[in-house]
């Protein structure tokens, strides 16, 4: 619902009946708000986010979010996998280009696409600048693949479950 002056704010009611919202303010601040369980007039609690850490709780949420919506990796010959796995607002290559990483990566490990907000680069050159919330589809020993998801400081590798 417009807030005027304000933003916009979002709201819903979980299955346990618990009434949230998410202020979004003009200024990019974000206001987590629990309503009272009785009333849910009335905020209980709010926790104010700056930019990068209402991001970071959405990279947090997401990850955990699109688990399902994977292939499942039962197709796969044994030893290899395939694995999403988000930049992180606070990861140390947000806005660096993916040869920093891949200077530094296991070359067994295959890096299949880049997926931005606006973007899908299949291949990716190593000239590809990587920014926060982009996705990255890798290919590989599981091993590997774990070592460049703890590299990228991920905000959420997403592996389905064998």
């Amino acid at each position: 619902m417009p807030l005027p002056g304000v933003g916009v704010c979002h709201t819903l009611v979980t299955a346990g009946r618990q009434r949230l919202g998410v202020v979004c303010h003009r200024t990019g601040r974000r206001d987590l708000v629990v309503y009272h369980p009785d009333d849910p007039e009335p905020a209980a609690h709010a926790v104010v986010l700056g930019t990068d850490e209402a991001r970071h709780i959405g990279d947090l949420l997401a990850a955990t979010a699109t688990v399902e919506h994977l292939v499942e990796p039962r197709a796969l010959p044994a030893g290899i996998t395939v694995t999403c796995i988000r930049i992180a607002a606070d990861s140390p290559y947000h806005d660096r280009p993916l040869r920093d990483v891949c200077a530094r990566c296991d070359p067994s490990v295959c890096l299949v696409a880049v997926i931005g907000d606006d973007r899908v680069v299949p291949a990716p050159d190593p000239a590809v600048v990587l920014h926060r919330g982009d996705t990255l589809i890798l290919a590989g020993d599981p091993a590997a693949v774990t070592e460049v998801a703890d590299l990228l400081g991920a905000g959420g590798v997403r592996t389905p479950a064998r």
